[in-house]
């Protein structure tokens, strides 16, 4: 049976992506689970907390997908399965990249974290470049070159979820995969020929 607290996280992860993190108080959770905002303090401290312990679990799902080892093996199968739950963790903590500027600078703490996540996340993602060239996956790049893909990848797949709002795209699990694989068409210049058949057939 679900203890109280995990039921907390997940009533406000439910609450925060419906009507967005700010539209919803602690007392939004507590009613929404008919128990007392004493019961939910006894918990956490505040909503500030909630959405840190948040921002913890959707970092550690990352962690565990973004790694060389996940597309080692088999570069096509990986890839895209990397891909395919990159969409899923997105559109399971969608309320985050709905309104991110805004949530950061209402919780310092919570802004120096996402700061030393995301140093993290380039890291992974340049080991992931690193082993496409390893492979000949992908064509000699300039230093230059390289970080820009890392960082116009990291910018495209961050603001994604934005995008999808702003064009009045409904914003579910399947199109956040579809606009992110569309995203991935950025590296397809930089394709090796025999890898970029198998990436993008025709």
């Amino acid at each position: 049976m679900i203890n109280t607290k995990e039921k907390i996280l997940e009533t406000a992860l439910f609450l925060f992506n419906r009507d967005g993190a700010y539209s919803v108080s602690t007392r939004h959770i507590a009613d929404e689970m008919n128990i007392s905002p004493g019961n939910l303090y006894y918990h956490f401290g505040n909503r500030e907390e909630i959405i840190r312990i948040l921002m913890q679990r959707m970092t550690a799902e990352f962690d565990s997908l973004f790694t060389q080892e996940n597309i080692a093996e088999n570069f096509t199968s990986g890839l895209n399965n990397v891909l395919d739950k990159t969409g899923s963790i997105m559109y399971r903590y969608r309320f985050f990249y709905m309104e991110p500027v805004a949530i950061l600078e209402r919780d310092p703490v919570l802004k120096k974290m996402y700061i030393a996540i995301k140093s993290r996340r380039m890291e992974d993602f340049r080991k992931i470049f690193n082993f496409m060239s390893s492979i000949g996956a992908i064509t000699p790049l300039t230093d230059y070159e390289f970080e820009a893909l890392v960082n116009n990848g990291w910018a495209l797949s961050e603001f994604i979820i934005q995008s999808m709002y702003t064009s009045n795209e409904k914003i579910t699990e399947s199109n956040i995969k579809k606009n992110f694989l569309r995203i991935m068409i950025m590296i397809k210049p930089y394709l090796s020929n025999d890898f970029r058949s198998i990436v993008f057939p025709e």
